[in-house]
């Protein structure tokens, strides 16, 4: 349903810093592991259009993903930014250990890779988060070099109203 675009979405104006700050106090333990997530807030009122309880499952599912497989920290960053492209205004969201986030914060699109989502342990969280992402038009990058630790995820910002 989420590739044919049939899937229902109650879409509405969703606060990203909110949205990640819940989903970071939400995820769950990594067993044997003491790995934290910093996220560093610009404020509020960063405003996206969508519906927050995928967006919230598809940041968990990354989250998740890349806080298990993190073996160069114990700490998994995430960083946002707001940026304009190709005529609109979005929201880049960065996570990675500290060196992959100064990377990611400089890359644009055209230097950072599709996303692997079909690398192994993860089933179909993130194939699913990634379909979320594309139907909130959005998408999700990996910082490349066969980093299993990173990843740039754009939605874009909400039409002001």
């Amino acid at each position: 349903a989420l590739e044919a675009g049939t899937a229902p979405f109650n879409r509405g104006d969703v606060d990203l810093q909110a949205l990640l700050a819940d989903t970071v106090a939400a995820l769950p333990g990594v067993p044997d592991q003491d790995k934290r997530v910093d996220l560093a807030s610009n404020g509020s009122g960063d405003v996206v259009s969508g519906d927050a309880a995928r967006l919230k499952a598809a940041f968990t599912a990354l989250m998740t993903a890349l806080r298990r497989e993190l073996v160069t920290s114990d700490t998994l960053y995430v960083r946002q930014d707001r940026r304009s492209g190709d005529g609109r205004d979005e929201y880049w969201i960065a996570f990675g250990d500290r060196e992959q986030i100064d990377r990611l914060q400089r890359s644009d699109a055209e230097s950072l890779q599709t996303f692997d989502e079909w690398r192994g342990g993860c089933g179909l969280s993130l194939a699913i988060a990634r379909r979320i992402f594309d139907a909130h038009g959005g998408r999700v990058w990996s910082a490349g070099d066969g980093a299993k630790t990173a990843a740039m995820v754009m939605l874009p910002c909400a039409p002001a109203k």
